[in-house]
Protein backbone atom coordinates (compact mmCIF):
# COMPACT_ATOMS: atom_id res chain seq x y z
CA UNK A 1 0.00 0.00 0.00
CA UNK A 2 1.47 3.57 -1.01
CA UNK A 3 1.58 6.36 1.50
CA UNK A 4 0.73 10.00 0.71
CA UNK A 5 2.12 13.03 2.78
CA UNK A 6 -0.39 15.75 1.81
CA UNK A 7 0.93 18.18 4.49
CA UNK A 8 4.41 17.78 3.49
CA UNK A 9 4.06 18.88 -0.35
CA UNK A 10 1.52 22.07 0.81
CA UNK A 11 4.69 22.89 2.82
CA UNK A 12 6.89 22.36 0.23
CA UNK A 13 4.44 24.63 -2.07
CA UNK A 14 4.01 27.22 -0.04
CA UNK A 15 7.46 27.25 0.55
CA UNK A 16 8.71 27.73 -2.84
CA UNK A 17 5.91 30.49 -3.78
CA UNK A 18 7.40 32.18 -0.63
CA UNK A 19 10.79 31.96 -2.06
CA UNK A 20 9.41 33.00 -5.65
CA UNK A 21 7.35 35.98 -3.68
CA UNK A 22 10.84 37.45 -2.27
CA UNK A 23 12.65 36.65 -5.64
CA UNK A 24 10.10 38.90 -7.49
CA UNK A 25 10.81 41.46 -4.96
CA UNK A 26 13.97 42.09 -5.04
CA UNK A 27 14.22 41.52 -8.89
CA UNK A 28 11.53 44.88 -8.63
CA UNK A 29 13.48 46.96 -6.25
CA UNK A 30 16.61 45.69 -8.14
CA UNK A 31 15.35 47.50 -11.44
CA UNK A 32 13.74 50.23 -9.77
CA UNK A 33 16.83 51.41 -8.21
CA UNK A 34 18.87 50.58 -11.44
CA UNK A 35 16.14 53.31 -13.14
CA UNK A 36 16.75 55.52 -10.57
CA UNK A 37 20.49 55.59 -10.77
CA UNK A 38 20.74 55.86 -14.55
CA UNK A 39 18.01 58.67 -14.11
CA UNK A 40 20.40 60.53 -11.72
CA UNK A 41 23.02 60.05 -13.83
CA UNK A 42 21.42 61.58 -17.33
CA UNK A 43 20.33 64.52 -14.69
CA UNK A 44 23.61 64.80 -13.75
CA UNK A 45 24.85 64.86 -17.60
CA UNK A 46 22.35 67.27 -18.56
CA UNK A 47 23.36 69.92 -15.81
CA UNK A 48 26.74 69.74 -17.45
CA UNK A 49 25.94 70.15 -20.84
CA UNK A 50 23.23 73.00 -20.07
CA UNK A 51 26.83 74.62 -17.64
CA UNK A 52 28.54 74.51 -20.91
CA UNK A 53 26.59 75.02 -23.45
CA UNK A 54 25.57 78.29 -21.17
CA UNK A 55 28.99 79.37 -20.43
CA UNK A 56 29.94 79.01 -24.20
CA UNK A 57 26.99 80.68 -25.63
CA UNK A 58 27.61 83.71 -23.37
CA UNK A 59 31.17 83.67 -24.68
CA UNK A 60 32.11 84.16 -21.33
CA UNK A 61 36.01 83.44 -20.38
CA UNK A 62 36.77 79.57 -22.34
CA UNK A 63 39.88 79.72 -20.14
CA UNK A 64 37.75 79.37 -17.02
CA UNK A 65 36.57 76.54 -15.01
CA UNK A 66 33.13 74.98 -14.44
CA UNK A 67 31.87 75.45 -11.24
CA UNK A 68 32.52 72.91 -8.45
CA UNK A 69 34.79 71.28 -10.93
CA UNK A 70 36.81 69.39 -8.25
CA UNK A 71 33.42 67.71 -7.50
CA UNK A 72 33.48 65.67 -11.35
CA UNK A 73 34.34 62.13 -10.90
CA UNK A 74 36.04 59.68 -13.41
CA UNK A 75 32.71 58.08 -14.81
CA UNK A 76 31.23 61.15 -15.68
CA UNK A 77 34.49 62.73 -17.49
CA UNK A 78 34.44 59.46 -19.42
CA UNK A 79 30.76 59.85 -19.82
CA UNK A 80 31.50 63.27 -21.44
CA UNK A 81 35.11 62.84 -22.82
CA UNK A 82 33.78 59.40 -24.79
CA UNK A 83 30.28 59.89 -25.44
CA UNK A 84 29.74 56.53 -24.04
CA UNK A 85 26.18 57.38 -22.91
CA UNK A 86 25.13 58.60 -25.82
CA UNK A 87 21.57 57.46 -25.42
CA UNK A 88 21.60 60.05 -22.43
CA UNK A 89 23.47 63.16 -23.23
CA UNK A 90 25.57 63.74 -26.47
CA UNK A 91 28.55 66.00 -25.93
CA UNK A 92 29.76 67.57 -29.43
CA UNK A 93 33.49 67.77 -29.82
CA UNK A 94 33.50 71.64 -28.91
CA UNK A 95 32.00 71.14 -25.30
CA UNK A 96 34.37 67.88 -25.07
CA UNK A 97 37.30 70.19 -25.21
CA UNK A 98 35.63 72.65 -22.71
CA UNK A 99 34.63 69.96 -19.99
CA UNK A 100 38.66 68.46 -20.32
CA UNK A 101 40.26 71.87 -20.11
CA UNK A 102 38.25 72.46 -16.69
CA UNK A 103 38.41 68.68 -15.50
CA UNK A 104 41.90 68.61 -15.87
CA UNK A 105 43.64 70.67 -13.19
CA UNK A 106 46.21 69.24 -10.26
CA UNK A 107 43.35 68.67 -7.30
CA UNK A 108 41.66 66.39 -10.02
CA UNK A 109 44.46 64.17 -11.30
CA UNK A 110 46.40 64.29 -8.13
CA UNK A 111 42.74 62.72 -6.97
CA UNK A 112 42.41 60.46 -9.71
CA UNK A 113 46.01 58.97 -9.66
CA UNK A 114 45.40 58.07 -5.95
CA UNK A 115 42.23 56.26 -7.19
CA UNK A 116 44.62 54.42 -9.95
CA UNK A 117 47.42 53.48 -7.85
CA UNK A 118 45.73 52.00 -5.08
CA UNK A 119 41.35 51.50 -5.75
CA UNK A 120 40.34 48.95 -3.87
CA UNK A 121 37.03 48.68 -6.71
CA UNK A 122 38.68 47.09 -9.71
CA UNK A 123 36.35 48.96 -12.20
CA UNK A 124 36.56 52.38 -10.28
CA UNK A 125 40.58 52.22 -10.47
CA UNK A 126 39.90 51.47 -14.25
CA UNK A 127 37.99 54.30 -14.70
CA UNK A 128 40.45 55.97 -12.79
CA UNK A 129 43.36 54.82 -15.38
CA UNK A 130 40.84 55.51 -18.43
CA UNK A 131 40.36 59.01 -17.05
CA UNK A 132 44.15 59.69 -16.92
CA UNK A 133 45.10 58.52 -19.86
CA UNK A 134 41.76 60.57 -21.98
CA UNK A 135 42.90 63.86 -19.49
CA UNK A 136 47.12 62.82 -20.90
CA UNK A 137 47.97 63.11 -18.14
CA UNK A 138 51.74 61.99 -18.63
CA UNK A 139 52.88 62.14 -14.58
CA UNK A 140 50.72 58.95 -14.76
CA UNK A 141 53.33 57.19 -16.81
CA UNK A 142 54.44 55.27 -13.96
CA UNK A 143 50.99 54.11 -12.68
CA UNK A 144 50.03 52.95 -16.60
CA UNK A 145 53.10 51.04 -16.25
CA UNK A 146 52.57 49.14 -13.34
CA UNK A 147 49.02 48.94 -14.29
CA UNK A 148 50.53 47.62 -17.32
CA UNK A 149 52.32 44.46 -15.66
CA UNK A 150 49.32 43.82 -13.34
CA UNK A 151 48.43 40.25 -13.32
CA UNK A 152 44.33 41.13 -13.55
CA UNK A 153 43.99 40.97 -17.23
CA UNK A 154 41.54 43.84 -17.11
CA UNK A 155 43.69 46.38 -15.48
CA UNK A 156 46.44 45.33 -17.81
CA UNK A 157 44.40 46.09 -21.02
CA UNK A 158 42.41 49.62 -19.71
CA UNK A 159 46.28 50.38 -18.88
CA UNK A 160 47.69 49.58 -22.16
CA UNK A 161 44.73 51.90 -23.90
CA UNK A 162 45.42 54.43 -21.76
CA UNK A 163 49.33 54.33 -22.59
CA UNK A 164 48.39 54.61 -26.00
CA UNK A 165 47.20 57.98 -24.88
CA UNK A 166 50.36 59.09 -23.57
CA UNK A 167 52.46 59.78 -26.86
CA UNK A 168 55.53 60.22 -26.05
CA UNK A 169 59.11 58.27 -26.51
CA UNK A 170 58.86 57.42 -22.93
CA UNK A 171 55.40 55.40 -23.39
CA UNK A 172 57.03 53.89 -26.60
CA UNK A 173 59.58 52.49 -24.31
CA UNK A 174 57.27 50.97 -21.67
CA UNK A 175 54.78 49.80 -24.49
CA UNK A 176 57.65 47.75 -26.53
CA UNK A 177 59.44 46.06 -23.22
CA UNK A 178 54.96 45.11 -22.73
CA UNK A 179 55.35 43.46 -25.74
CA UNK A 180 58.38 41.75 -25.51
CA UNK A 181 57.65 40.18 -22.10
CA UNK A 182 53.95 39.27 -22.71
CA UNK A 183 53.63 37.09 -25.71
CA UNK A 184 49.76 37.09 -25.01
CA UNK A 185 49.25 40.76 -25.68
CA UNK A 186 50.96 41.48 -28.63
CA UNK A 187 48.78 42.21 -31.15
CA UNK A 188 46.94 44.66 -29.10
CA UNK A 189 50.03 46.36 -28.18
CA UNK A 190 50.85 46.44 -32.05
CA UNK A 191 47.37 47.85 -32.77
CA UNK A 192 48.16 50.35 -30.12
CA UNK A 193 52.11 51.56 -31.31
CA UNK A 194 50.85 51.51 -35.00
CA UNK A 195 48.82 54.86 -33.87
CA UNK A 196 51.78 56.69 -32.76
CA UNK A 197 53.75 59.23 -33.86
CA UNK A 198 56.26 58.63 -36.77
CA UNK A 199 59.50 59.25 -34.38
CA UNK A 200 58.27 55.90 -32.51
CA UNK A 201 59.62 54.01 -35.55
CA UNK A 202 63.24 54.73 -33.50
CA UNK A 203 62.21 52.53 -31.35
CA UNK A 204 60.73 50.11 -32.84
CA UNK A 205 63.43 49.51 -35.24
CA UNK A 206 65.60 48.23 -32.21
CA UNK A 207 63.59 45.11 -32.14
CA UNK A 208 63.88 43.73 -35.80
CA UNK A 209 67.34 42.29 -33.76
CA UNK A 210 65.54 40.32 -31.11
CA UNK A 211 66.67 37.03 -30.97
CA UNK A 212 62.55 36.32 -30.52
CA UNK A 213 61.07 35.73 -33.94
CA UNK A 214 57.71 36.44 -33.06
CA UNK A 215 59.07 39.99 -31.73
CA UNK A 216 60.81 40.35 -34.66
CA UNK A 217 57.66 39.48 -36.47
CA UNK A 218 55.55 42.40 -34.50
CA UNK A 219 58.59 45.02 -34.64
CA UNK A 220 58.37 44.75 -38.38
CA UNK A 221 54.46 44.60 -38.89
CA UNK A 222 54.29 47.37 -37.07
CA UNK A 223 57.02 49.48 -38.62
CA UNK A 224 55.13 48.76 -42.03
CA UNK A 225 52.69 51.37 -41.17
CA UNK A 226 55.15 53.54 -40.41
CA UNK A 227 56.83 53.62 -43.63
CA UNK A 228 60.25 53.79 -42.64
CA UNK A 229 62.07 54.04 -45.96
CA UNK A 230 65.33 55.60 -43.80
CA UNK A 231 65.28 51.30 -42.22
CA UNK A 232 65.31 49.84 -45.90
CA UNK A 233 68.43 47.93 -44.74
CA UNK A 234 67.32 46.43 -41.86
CA UNK A 235 64.23 45.98 -43.39
CA UNK A 236 65.68 44.39 -46.76
CA UNK A 237 67.57 41.57 -43.86
CA UNK A 238 64.21 40.68 -42.41
CA UNK A 239 63.27 39.78 -45.95
CA UNK A 240 65.71 36.62 -45.54
CA UNK A 241 64.91 35.87 -41.85
CA UNK A 242 64.41 32.46 -40.87
CA UNK A 243 60.81 32.75 -40.16
CA UNK A 244 58.33 32.64 -42.68
CA UNK A 245 55.90 35.25 -40.89
CA UNK A 246 58.90 37.79 -40.34
CA UNK A 247 59.75 37.60 -44.16
CA UNK A 248 56.15 38.47 -45.26
CA UNK A 249 56.03 41.30 -42.83
CA UNK A 250 58.95 42.46 -44.40
CA UNK A 251 57.33 41.75 -47.91
CA UNK A 252 54.41 44.08 -46.29
CA UNK A 253 57.08 46.77 -45.27
CA UNK A 254 58.85 47.58 -49.04
CA UNK A 255 55.44 47.21 -50.57
CA UNK A 256 54.11 50.43 -47.74
CA UNK A 257 57.61 52.25 -48.64
CA UNK A 258 57.59 51.44 -51.98
CA UNK A 259 60.01 52.90 -54.84
CA UNK A 260 62.89 50.85 -57.05
CA UNK A 261 64.47 49.17 -53.97
CA UNK A 262 61.38 47.74 -52.68
CA UNK A 263 60.30 46.32 -56.53
CA UNK A 264 64.05 44.54 -56.05
CA UNK A 265 63.38 42.84 -52.96
CA UNK A 266 60.09 41.62 -53.36
CA UNK A 267 60.18 40.45 -57.09
CA UNK A 268 62.72 37.63 -55.96
CA UNK A 269 60.63 36.72 -52.55
CA UNK A 270 57.55 35.93 -55.32
CA UNK A 271 59.70 32.53 -55.78
CA UNK A 272 59.87 32.19 -51.26
CA UNK A 273 59.67 28.49 -50.48
CA UNK A 274 56.24 29.49 -48.02
CA UNK A 275 53.10 30.32 -50.19
CA UNK A 276 52.35 33.11 -46.76
CA UNK A 277 55.64 35.50 -48.18
CA UNK A 278 54.35 34.48 -51.98
CA UNK A 279 51.11 35.88 -51.27
CA UNK A 280 52.47 39.26 -49.04
CA UNK A 281 55.36 39.73 -51.85
CA UNK A 282 52.48 39.61 -54.41
CA UNK A 283 50.55 42.02 -52.39
CA UNK A 284 53.43 43.97 -51.75
CA UNK A 285 54.58 44.54 -55.38
CA UNK A 286 51.40 45.53 -56.46
CA UNK A 287 51.03 48.02 -53.79
CA UNK A 288 54.27 49.41 -54.49
CA UNK A 289 54.92 49.49 -58.04
CA UNK A 290 50.80 49.28 -59.47
CA UNK A 291 50.43 48.01 -62.66
CA UNK A 292 53.74 47.26 -63.31
CA UNK A 293 53.38 44.28 -61.32
CA UNK A 294 50.91 42.39 -63.39
CA UNK A 295 53.72 40.90 -65.69
CA UNK A 296 55.28 39.54 -62.76
CA UNK A 297 52.27 38.27 -60.67
CA UNK A 298 50.90 36.55 -64.09
CA UNK A 299 52.91 33.38 -63.43
CA UNK A 300 51.23 33.35 -59.71
CA UNK A 301 48.59 31.37 -61.50
CA UNK A 302 49.91 28.29 -61.57
CA UNK A 303 51.40 28.20 -57.86
CA UNK A 304 50.82 25.10 -56.18
CA UNK A 305 49.40 27.37 -53.50
CA UNK A 306 45.43 28.22 -53.33
CA UNK A 307 45.97 31.12 -50.95
CA UNK A 308 48.59 32.27 -54.14
CA UNK A 309 46.30 31.84 -56.58
CA UNK A 310 43.48 33.50 -55.26
CA UNK A 311 45.97 36.46 -54.04
CA UNK A 312 47.25 36.41 -57.92
CA UNK A 313 43.76 36.47 -59.34
CA UNK A 314 42.52 39.90 -57.08
CA UNK A 315 45.55 41.75 -58.40
CA UNK A 316 44.85 40.87 -62.04
CA UNK A 317 40.78 41.39 -61.97
CA UNK A 318 42.05 44.76 -60.72
CA UNK A 319 43.82 45.75 -63.27
CA UNK A 320 42.15 43.56 -65.90
CA UNK A 321 43.11 46.27 -68.52
CA UNK A 322 47.66 45.68 -68.54
CA UNK A 323 46.19 42.00 -67.58
CA UNK A 324 44.80 40.84 -71.12
CA UNK A 325 48.29 40.08 -73.02
CA UNK A 326 49.23 37.93 -70.25
CA UNK A 327 46.34 36.03 -69.87
CA UNK A 328 45.69 35.29 -73.63
CA UNK A 329 49.31 34.12 -73.71
CA UNK A 330 48.05 31.23 -70.35
CA UNK A 331 44.54 30.36 -72.65
CA UNK A 332 46.94 29.64 -75.66
CA UNK A 333 49.43 27.65 -73.27
CA UNK A 334 49.53 24.48 -72.92
CA UNK A 335 49.30 24.52 -69.12
CA UNK A 336 45.86 23.50 -67.73
CA UNK A 337 45.97 25.12 -64.46
CA UNK A 338 47.21 28.40 -65.75
CA UNK A 339 44.40 28.35 -68.54
CA UNK A 340 41.85 27.47 -65.95
CA UNK A 341 42.54 30.48 -63.28
CA UNK A 342 43.05 32.65 -66.84
CA UNK A 343 39.43 31.79 -67.31
CA UNK A 344 38.19 32.62 -64.21
CA UNK A 345 39.86 36.52 -63.61
CA UNK A 346 37.98 36.83 -67.34
CA UNK A 347 34.59 35.48 -66.10
CA UNK A 348 34.72 37.42 -62.79
CA UNK A 349 36.39 40.47 -64.55
CA UNK A 350 33.29 40.81 -66.85
CA UNK A 351 35.33 40.05 -70.32
CA UNK A 352 33.43 37.72 -72.99
CA UNK A 353 36.61 35.57 -74.12
CA UNK A 354 35.49 35.36 -77.49
CA UNK A 355 35.49 39.16 -78.18
CA UNK A 356 38.58 39.24 -76.18
CA UNK A 357 40.66 36.51 -78.29
CA UNK A 358 38.96 38.24 -81.27
CA UNK A 359 40.48 42.00 -80.28
CA UNK A 360 43.81 40.28 -79.58
CA UNK A 361 44.49 38.99 -82.81
CA UNK A 362 42.96 42.02 -84.61
CA UNK A 363 45.50 44.14 -82.37
CA UNK A 364 48.11 41.57 -83.57
CA UNK A 365 47.46 41.41 -86.85
CA UNK A 366 47.43 45.31 -87.58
Amino acid sequence: MQNYYPDLVWKVDLTLLVILIILVFFIIIYLVIGDFLLAGRKRRLMNIKRNIYDLLISKKDKNGSLAVSEKFTPKEFLDVATNRSRWAVFFNEEEQEYFKSSFVNQKNILKIERTARRGRNKWRRIEAILALGLSGASSALAIFEKGLFDKDPDISYFSLLSLGQIKTGLSTRILLAFLKKDALMRRKTASVLENFPPFAADEIIKLVDDPDPEVRFWATKILSRFKPAKYTEKIKALSRDKLAQVRAAACECFGNIGGKEAEEVLIPCLKDESWLVRVQAAQGLANATGKNAVKYIAELLSDNSLNVVEAAKEILIQNIDVSLPYLKKMLDGQDELSRKMAVEVLTTAGIALKGFKEALAKEGSD
